[in-house]
């Protein structure tokens, strides 16, 4: 079953209030999601960065795996990290992979009707709340 090519959509959300961790202080969090199918089923995945995380995604990783197999994740993402070997693999570039690869989990999850822990895998059956 062949992939589609992803859509993607970049949004900027602001923060009630600045926030902060150790690094300077941030007013918006800039959000990427992928949405990519095959056959009935869309995969969701996300990322936060850049724009130009969204734009990588759409103008090279996109293209890259239109027609791929939607059940062949791992393949899909080697030659995702292959195809940036010139570009860099971190940043911009590693956002864009992790945001399609959560999605094409997702939507292997989806074709196979499994959730997403029974496909991947539980260490528990359970975790106290």
């Amino acid at each position: 079953m062949g992939l589609h090519r992803p859509g993607v959509s970049v949004s900027t959300v602001p923060a009630d209030a600045p926030e902060a961790d150790s690094t300077p202080a941030w007013e918006s969090t800039t959000v990427v999601i992928v949405e990519v199918s095959a056959g009935n089923a869309t995969g969701t995945g996300w990322t936060c960065g850049p724009p130009a995380v969204g734009d990588f995604l759409g103008g090279h990783l996109a293209p890259l795996v239109e027609g791929m197999s939607a059940l062949d994740v791992p393949a899909v993402h080697e030659a995702m990290c292959r195809s940036v070997r010139n570009a860099g693999r971190p940043g911009i570039a590693a956002c864009a992979i992790s945001a399609l690869d959560i999605a094409l989990w997702d939507l292997k999850a989806r074709l196979l009707e499994l959730p997403l822990v029974r496909l991947l895998g539980a260490c528990r059956e359970r975790v106290p709340v």
